[in-house]
């Protein structure tokens, strides 16, 4: 079945991939490697016929699809033992990339919204006060501080991981049920002394830490800067992004 190719501007190889599995409304849990893996190299040599930026990243993308695909054309073993799919990780991926593309999209909708929105002052307020404008604020500051922590984690699982399968033991690892209300909190009481913090030091004393709970905390700070609660800043340029409670 041929198909025709619209080349769009993606962030990264996940964007591209992700791209794909939404736009033939497939399931995430259940994705048919062949198809996506044929699309996606098509989509990469298109964009390269193109003079495009094809970086090493996407090219990575296309060979690790291709070993997935490889792994599942592999006959199973006779053994009745339970197998892992070949899909897994990717899987795991692409639902931490769709719940940072929502986050991020959100964030982006309220800029758009908030940078057209004019207060008019009170008249008994004597010290006036600038009010509080998102226009100024950089999107892709927030998504970096995101980024940084999960990878962070990822980073000192991985290390655990090894450690264990050295020592022959077993982490148990604990379900996190944390709440949006509760991340705001979380946010508030590192706030509440009124001394600054960073967004990766929220997790310093918030043991123990998990991908989701530090999904939960990033839209609980949208919720915030929303509210118009927390400000945030970056004083150098690619230095930890800095939140501050508003009075």
């Amino acid at each position: 079945m041929g198909y025709s190719i619209v080349l769009e501007k993606f962030e990264g190889p996940m964007d591209l991939l992700y791209h794909l599995i939404d736009k033939n409304k497939i399931d995430i849990y259940d994705i048919p490697i062949s198809e996506v893996t044929e699309q996606y190299i098509d989509y990469v040599e298109a964009m390269e016929d193109l003079n495009l930026d094809v970086t090493s990243e996407f090219i990575l993308m296309a060979s690790t699809l291709l070993e997935i695909k490889s792994r599942m054309l592999l006959p199973k073993p006779k053994k009745e033992e339970e197998e892992e799919d070949p899909r897994e990780e990717l899987v795991r991926k692409l639902i931490e990339y769709k719940k940072y593309k929502l986050a991020s999209g959100e964030l982006k909708e309220r800029n758009e919204v908030y940078s057209k929105v004019y207060y008019r002052l009170k008249e008994e307020v004597i010290l006036e006060e600038e009010p509080f404008s998102t226009e100024g604020l950089k999107v892709d500051m927030l998504l970096e501080a995101y980024r940084k922590v999960v990878l962070k984690y990822e980073e000192k699982q991985k290390r655990m991981v090894e450690e264990d399968e050295e020592e022959k033991v077993f982490t148990r690892v604990q379900r996190d049920d944390l709440t949006i209300e509760q991340g705001v909190e979380l946010i508030l009481r590192s706030l509440h002394t009124g001394k600054d913090t960073t967004f990766e030091k929220l997790f310093e004393n918030a043991a123990p830490v998990s991908r989701n709970k530090i999904v939960t905390v990033f839209i609980a700070l949208l919720e915030l800067i929303k509210r118009s609660q927390v400000a945030f800043r970056q004083d150098t340029p690619f230095g930890d992004v800095i939140l501050s409670r508003r009075v």
